[in-house]
């Protein structure tokens, strides 16, 4: 008989251990060391131990779900952050059983909705989501842009761009509310990260004209324009010159269902992987 844990009542090793084994016959290779998988999972990705659970077959690690809470496009959003279960363990009831684990975490804690991403072309996971009651709400979209290639050919007279604190950042995330973003981008993903830098383009009069958030690592979070300002190469500038400070060779976007933000990429030079998910939702 299976045994099923809190994940902050077990050892870290056999969490990391469930979610190696899990996606070990993966369709993207995951190979994480140890403290990679927790920095990622239990930071911008928002997962909580609290909120996580592990199956068990004797003393061996074979399933696991995690779990984060946070608001997220204006709901209190429990995420379904990873569910994997060993290959000699799967159609076993154990991802079922995983999942009623987490769905209780969803009332208990008064969430409004489920939430997850799932690869499109992963039909064994989007039929067993739907089973559950997920349906489909969205799609998210990769973009990456080798550095080398030149993003503008000229600075824009009278623009100043700047790096900024956090807390600048956010004030204008605040004023930008309706604009939708994917979880991993939403800004407290990576509030008190020491992996992001903030910048700001300022017109002569230190008005704020745009700001962006970027990873050290190239990972474009956020970047906004005022709508008074929009398409007259602000963003391509910021994207610019937060590059040159950061000394990024590549960049990388993951884009919701945005045309617009979708579009600037492109025009800015973006090259659009061939990996797609659905965001998939369930009402509590």
């Amino acid at each position: 008989m299976f045994q099923y844990k809190c994940c902050n009542e077990v050892a870290a090793n056999d969490v990391y251990s469930a979610f190696t084994i899990g996606f070990s016959d993966y369709m993207i290779k995951l190979n994480s060391t140890q403290e990679e998988f927790e920095k990622r999972f239990f930071g911008p990705e928002g997962n909580q131990l609290q909120h996580s659970f592990i199956a068990y077959d004797g003393i061996e690690p074979v399933g696991l779900v995690l779990g984060g809470i946070r608001t997220f496009r204006g709901k209190r959003t429990l995420r379904c952050g990873t569910l994997c279960i060993s290959p000699d363990y799967r159609g076993k009831g154990i991802a079922e059983e995983l999942m009623r684990l987490h769905f209780q975490v969803g009332k208990a804690e008064k969430c409004d909705e489920y939430f997850l991403e799932v690869i499109k072309g992963n039909d064994r996971a989007v039929n067993f989501y739907h089973k559950l009651g997920y349906l489909p709400s969205g799609s998210l979209r990769y973009y990456q842009k080798a550095i080398s290639e030149p993003l503008t050919s000229n600075r824009l007279q009278g623009v100043n761009v700047l790096e900024t604190a956090f807390e600048t950042f956010e004030a204008l995330r605040d004023q930008n509310c309706d604009i939708q973003v994917n979880w991993q981008n939403e800004i407290d993903a990576f509030r008190g990260s020491e992996r992001h830098r903030y910048f700001a383009a300022f017109d002569a009069n230190q008005m704020m004209l745009g700001v962006l958030a970027l990873s050290i690592g190239g990972k474009i979070e956020m970047i906004f324009v005022d709508r008074l300002h929009l398409r007259k190469g602000i963003g391509r500038m910021l994207i610019e010159e937060a590059s040159e400070k950061l000394a990024i060779e590549k960049l990388y976007a993951c884009v919701p269902d945005l045309t617009g933000y979708e579009q600037f990429l492109i025009h800015t030079g973006f090259t659009k992987d061939p990996l797609e998910q659905y965001e998939m939702n369930k009402s509590v």
